[in-house]
């Protein structure tokens, strides 16, 4: 596959990770109502609605992040093969930060589930 009918496949796979994005802020609006809500009604139950919410924002966000991941390292790889050193710089430059964002997702998903569990020592390898 030539370079432009790739950018162009990853522009469209791109324009869907945006619209999953949208998605994300109007779950993360209506997960802060139950928040709002459970704090002015001390409601449980909206509390958990808030939680699940927020819990599944964060594992949608972190395959988001990790398929930006697969794709630098991807272009990393292809830009190897085909371009100059300063494509191949800033490609490497990308995978670094998306390998960043990745690793800050998966803490942030520790960090969701170790604050909605029991206050118990569990030990995780």
């Amino acid at each position: 596959m030539d370079r432009f009918s790739r950018q162009l496949k990853q522009l469209k796979q791109e324009d869907f990770i945006w619209l999953i994005y949208f998605f994300i802020v109007i779950f993360a609006l209506v997960a802060n109502r139950f928040e709002e809500n459970f704090l002015l009604t001390q409601n449980k139950t909206s509390q958990k609605y808030g939680q699940k919410i927020t819990t599944t924002i964060l594992i949608v966000a972190f395959f988001i992040y990790l398929y930006f991941t697969l794709i630098s390292f991807d272009n990393l790889e292809y830009l190897k093969r085909n371009s100059n050193n300063k494509d191949i710089k800033v490609a490497f430059e990308r995978l670094i930060a998306n390998i960043l964002f990745l690793v800050a997702g998966a803490i942030a998903i520790y960090a969701d589930y170790d604050s909605n569990s029991p206050n118990i020592d569990i030990g995780i390898i």
